[in-house]
């Protein structure tokens, strides 16, 4: 990708075009901001490989914003990763079926084992085929046939529940409720759109309720009440992330201002681990599955500004451009970054970085910003 951003023109037509699309640079100032906390960080080496984890919030948007992109491109490659999503959905459907046939338990069609083939983290899977389902849904293509495409859709549906990833299944009842209801309004009345969006809902609902893994998730919600000294069998997946926040509040309290660095956050929340005796925590060296705490435990109250305005600013422009798919991503962005430490891992802000940069130049294409090809 460098090499042929380096031949795609000249290094003045790309400061030109970088120049025009300042608007996207949040992403950069907040990698900015994280480099500078290595200046008050004790553990400079674990902060270095940190920064270097989250190069890619610098290095793409550079790349993708000093380049001249046609709306063909772009729907080709959002096209291409949305194909390729549901590619992936159907082999590890069709592996989970002989899995199940040669005597595994019904367990290969769920969570972390459905998608253990490939080696892929199930929460962040279901995140990049829900982007590969907003893609089908908001960036049509006027060629493909309609059968397929709904194919493709409701499969990906399908997949997500099975993935049980709650803050994805929910914003996707919530997309059903409100796509529904807009959708029917339009075409009919308020009422029918009402009654279409109920109906949804419900649907989905029963979709997530109906599958023992995400039953089970959902059931979850039930028993939050928990004891950090507790053995590794009474945790689950909700609880141990309560008991992360209630961890981490002291370390953001006593470093609100600045935070602790980005090579101490670790560091910090494992002591706070051990004064609390969260003995789950301290085996498994959990970080705190929460970017908005994590940046607040890093890079104090300036952080966490940073993060939101990140993710707000470009919002309120999609919300006026009416560009749903870059609005979609940014609210399924938002909540994902409650339960997962979405920017600090590699598979998450690789991810994250490219379509927040691809999508930033799509809803220019449409605000017809600057130099842009049809």
């Amino acid at each position: 990708m460098i090499i042929g951003w380096i031949l795609s023109s000249e290094a003045k037509e790309k400061w030109i075009l970088l120049r025009s699309r300042l608007k996207g640079f949040w992403i950069m100032v907040l990698f900015i901001w994280y480099a500078i906390s290595l200046l008050y960080s004790s553990d400079f080496t674990e902060g270095i490989s940190k920064l270097e984890t989250k190069g890619a919030m610098i290095a793409l948007p550079l790349i993708i914003y000093s380049m001249d992109w046609s709306g063909t491109r772009i729907h080709f490659i959002l096209r291409s990763f949305a194909i390729s999503m549901v590619g992936i959905s159907l082999v590890l459907i069709l592996i989970a079926v002989y899995r199940y046939a040669n005597g595994a338990s019904s367990n290969v069609f769920f969570y972390h084992d459905l998608t253990e083939p490939f080696d892929l983290h199930a929460i962040y899977f279901a995140n990049y085929l829900c982007v590969g389902l907003l893609i089908l849904i908001f960036d049509r293509s006027q060629g493909s046939p309609k059968l397929v495409e709904r194919f493709m859709i409701i499969l990906s549906i399908v997949l997500i529940v099975m993935l049980t990833a709650i803050s994805v299944m929910g914003f996707l009842v919530c997309l059903g409720f409100v796509g529904s209801y807009f959708y029917l309004t339009r075409r009919s009345s308020p009422a029918v759109g009402l009654a279409g969006g109920l109906f949804l809902f419900l649907l989905l609902s029963g979709l997530a309720m109906a599958l023992p893994g995400s039953r089970y998730k959902i059931e979850q919600v039930k028993g939050l009440n928990y004891d950090l000294g507790a053995p590794d069998s009474a945790w689950n997946s909700i609880t141990m992330r309560l008991a992360m926040w209630e961890c981490s509040l002291p370390v953001v309290k006593s470093h609100f201002c600045f935070g602790v660095g980005i090579g101490d956050e670790n560091q910090v929340l494992q002591e706070s681990y051990h004064l609390k005796g969260f003995s789950e925590g301290i085996r498994c060296n959990y970080n705190v599955h929460n970017q908005y705490l994590s940046n607040l435990m890093t890079l104090g109250l300036p952080g966490l500004i940073l993060l939101l305005a990140m993710l707000i600013a470009p919002a309120w422009q999609a919300l006026l451009t009416k560009d749903w798919l870059w609005m979609s991503f940014l609210s399924l962005m938002t909540l994902s970054f409650i339960t997962e430490n979405f920017i600090s891992t590699q598979k998450g802000v690789v991810f994250f970085s490219f379509f927040y940069s691809l999508l930033f130049i799509r809803n220019g294409q449409i605000l017809g910003l600057s130099n842009f090809k049809d």
